[in-house]
């Protein structure tokens, strides 16, 4: 499946009203675990738009150099890598890869995230398609606010456990008799602390089959 051709074809059919769009890939190279790694849709980074992604409609691709050596794109790509395993093969996706400045503001511009939406429908057509193509992969949530996306989606089972840190604050998420999907706290949250970064860090490393 070609993600970026994909999007498109729905862009020029139907425009979303968006900046932009990113197509999942690579953010960082490991010998290690797979892990994909989701938000809920990609921001809207200042240094970008002011500069690198200077166009109507961009599309961001974290396999491209150039866009993957933008400032912002950088700094997130480290915040990522340190809450994770040593040495993973982090994949970027996202629940929805149109681009806005939250997620309110996303469903001001798009309707509704959920399905019967188009923008929403190619997403999880992405999603499902990046899936089968890394059936090994760890597949992370980051952050609890859009955690009825992530379990929409996926139609994952009850919670088995909650992990809380150093200030009794949520750490992480783990799912009833599940080893491969975890809902994670956002590593630019506030009060995350490095004892906490290690422990999400752990956790993640010991459900690796």
């Amino acid at each position: 499946m070609n993600y970026r051709e994909e999007i498109l074809k729905l862009e020029n059919k139907e425009n979303s009203g968006c900046s932009g769009a990113l197509v999942p890939g690579v953010i960082r190279k490991g010998k290690g675990q797979k892990i994909i790694v989701f938000g809920c849709n990609p921001g809207e980074a200042k240094y970008d738009l002011e500069g690198f992604f200077d166009k109507k409609f961009y599309i961001f691709d974290p396999d491209d150099q150039e866009a993957s050596s933008t400032r912002s794109q950088q700094a997130w790509t480290k915040k990522i890598s340190d809450i994770l395993p040593i040495d993973s093969q982090i994949i970027q996706a996202e629940m929805v890869y149109w681009t806005s400045k939250d997620r309110k503001s996303l469903e001001n511009i798009i309707g509704k995230l959920d399905f019967e939406n188009p923008y929403f429908d190619l997403s999880q057509k992405i999603n499902a398609d990046l899936i089968a193509n890394n059936k090994n992969a760890l597949i992370i949530m980051l952050g609890f606010n859009h955690i009825d996306l992530f379990e929409k989606v996926f139609e994952l089972p009850e919670l088995g456990k909650i992990i809380n840190g150093q200030n009794n604050k949520r750490l992480l998420y783990k799912y009833k008799n599940n080893n491969k999907f975890f809902v994670v706290r956002h590593p630019s949250s506030r009060g995350l602390t490095n004892i906490d970064i290690e422990k999400i860090k752990t956790t993640l490393t010991n459900s690796i089959i």
